[in-house]
């Protein structure tokens, strides 16, 4: 578990971050419609941004990444493949988002492929903690998120106003970001690698974000390891069956 005080200091993304992002400004939590299960050419919309619970969420950017790292701009098949389900809770104050839809972009043990995925969470001073997990994922997969708290990524992937740091997971190995006061914002950009290592079949379905608010109370790791794989599973289940019926 990572735990992030926060002095004043910068954070370089360096390659991660090629093309230019569009910067929204902060509103209130509230004013937008709610979000709701849709793809994630939706969400990467010019400008959208939704409610989630006690947060709310925009900047939405999908990449692919090739081996060196360097990241392009999604086309619209893939925008329209992938899609993003998030759900509120209340009794807990986790807002959770599931970006899912690689199931069939496997690949083989001489064959590495990589996507990168940004959004922002803007909420008041409410979020104390993140946390990042794969499923359901098979092989090695290597996930990297590079975090810009109570600021955003400028147009050079620089964390130039606030505090900004990096986060690592894998399977069975999620990431558990915890704050030692609420965030006002946190932008986020996630590199998830199939077989980096170029010697083992790999792939996964989606990638599970679980924001905590102090609305809430934070779960003890081996609490939060049975909740995640649950609340996921049930997510991911939803979406898919959801998907089903619009066919």
């Amino acid at each position: 578990m990572i735990t992030l005080s926060r002095p004043r200091t910068t954070w370089t993304v360096g390659a991660l971050m090629l093309c230019a992002a569009e910067v929204a400004q902060a509103g209130s939590v509230g004013s937008y419609a709610a979000c709701g299960n849709a793809s994630f050419g939706t969400y990467a919309a010019s400008g959208y941004r939704c409610t989630l619970g006690a947060v709310d969420v925009f900047n939405f950017e999908l990449y692919t990444v090739d081996a060196a790292g360097t990241p392009t701009v999604a086309g619209s098949g893939l925008l329209n493949t992938i899609f993003v389900d998030p759900t509120w809770s209340a009794s807990t104050g986790i807002a959770q988002v599931i970006v899912a839809g690689f199931t069939g972009m496997v690949v083989d043990r001489f064959t590495t492929e990589a996507w990168m995925i940004r959004f922002t969470i803007d909420p008041p001073p409410v979020v104390s903690g993140e946390d990042m997990s794969l499923d359901p994922p098979f092989g090695i997969i290597q996930g990297t998120q590079s975090y810009c708290a109570d600021g955003l990524f400028n147009t050079s992937g620089v964390c130039s106003s606030g505090t900004g740091g990096l986060a690592t997971f894998g399977i069975g190995t999620p990431a558990q970001l915890r704050f030692t006061s609420p965030l006002a914002t946190l932008d986020t950009m996630t590199t998830i690698r199939l077989n980096p290592g170029l010697n083992t079949p790999s792939g996964f379905d989606g990638v599970v974000f679980d924001i905590y608010t102090t609305q809430g109370t934070i779960p003890e790791p081996g609490t939060w390891l049975m909740m995640a794989t649950g609340l996921g599973l049930a997510g991911l289940g939803r979406s898919l069956r959801t998907r089903a019926s619009e066919r």
